[in-house]
């Protein structure tokens, strides 16, 4: 599978969500991904990073590294969003994957209770939040925007707060429980 470092505009955007989640945090948790980790400690420089790789996206196996374009997107969906059952050749399948992500997601959702966590990863992981940990969530273009905040309130409902690049004084609501940061 690809593991791309962050590119000058991902560093961007991590160093901004890091400005508007300042302080805001008791833990930062990741998956074991180089850009996903890059993010996080560009999050919370100086705070340890704890790593956790039920947190990683959806294994695409052939598909890693290929350029989307909407035919190859088109290709991916009905092969394997809309028969989710079906293992991706090198990868798994949307439906091994999405129980692991909802175990994990589940499992810090519990631990938030006594403290706020900072969750950093990929886009399916959090469109699978955000869609209820639905196969659609596997589909390109599900994903929240890059640089997005998900605030989980006292309710377990996650909603997005702030998308794209972050500007340096933003006006910032309080944040309860879980976030999650996209790489």
């Amino acid at each position: 599978m690809d593991d791309p470092s962050l590119t000058p505009k991902g560093r961007r955007e991590a160093i901004g969500v890091g400005k508007l989640m300042k302080g805001k945090f008791d833990r930062i948790v990741a998956d074991g991904m180089n850009r996903t980790q890059q993010t996080a400690h560009l999050i919370a420089p100086g705070h340890k990073v704890e790593t956790d790789k039920g947190l990683a996206t959806l294994n695409v196996g052939e598909y890693s590294g290929k350029k989307s374009t909407p035919k190859l997107e088109k290709q991916f969906n009905s092969q394997y969003v809309d028969h989710p059952d079906k293992k991706i050749p090198g990868g798994e399948s949307v439906n091994d994957w999405l129980p692991k992500i909802k175990s994990t997601y589940g499992k810090y959702l519990q631990q938030s209770k006594d403290e706020d966590i900072a969750l950093v990863t990929h886009g399916r992981p959090m469109a699978a939040v955000k869609n209820g940990f639905k196969p659609e969530a596997a589909k390109e273009g599900a994903a929240p925007h890059l640089a997005s905040v998900i605030k989980v309130g006292s309710d377990n409902v996650p909603r997005e707060m702030k998308s794209k690049v972050v500007n340096s004084n933003p006006a910032v609501p309080p944040m309860k429980l879980s976030k999650l940061a996209r790489a």
